[in-house]
């Protein structure tokens, strides 16, 4: 099994042969050496995701995760373009799943632009510091802490999507 190793100043990630779906998210660990289950990667039904992620190495990772997993994908870089999509978006989205600083739109301003536009979406933050650490959390909504493996991002959305339902 070929291993390469992707390096950025703030992410290292460790991936089995070119298998996105298999590389660890924010870890140089894999996801216990198994990748997803067919059943992990099957979570989807077709949901909309808007991810929110600036730093763009996690956004496509996150992305492409995501649309393996059976996930529809929106992506935001930034407040900028985020603010962007809310506005001009067509159609409904089902969770956001956003980094809890994002420069220039802190974690609550970012929820309460998007809970304006669809008010029934589902939150997942996610964050390198711990949920105790952050202040202005919305505490209905879920949290995953950085840094996690793609199964553990497929569970927590499950999770968080199946809470109301």
């Amino acid at each position: 099994m070929e291993l390469h190793i992707v390096r950025k100043p703030a992410a290292q990630f460790l991936v089995h042969g070119l298998d996105w779906a298999s590389a660890a998210w924010g870890r140089n660990v894999s996801d216990g050496g198994r990748g997803l289950s067919r059943q992990e990667m099957a979570g989807g039904r077709g949901e909309t995701i808007l991810l929110a992620e600036d730093e763009s190495l996690l956004r496509e990772l996150g992305e492409t995760i995501l649309r393996q997993a059976g996930y529809k994908v929106v992506t935001a870089p930034g407040a900028e373009e985020l603010r962007t999509l809310v506005s001009e978006y067509p159609e409904r989205v089902d969770l956001l799943l956003t980094d809890v600083i994002m420069p220039g739109l802190g974690g609550q301003e970012l929820v309460t632009l998007v809970k304006r536009r669809w008010p029934d979406i589902h939150i997942l933050y996610m964050s390198g510091y711990s949920n105790e650490d952050i202040d202005d959390l919305d505490r209905d909504a879920g949290f995953l802490q950085k840094p996690f493996t793609p199964g553990e991002l497929m569970r927590k959305i499950a999770e968080v999507l199946n809470h109301s339902r």
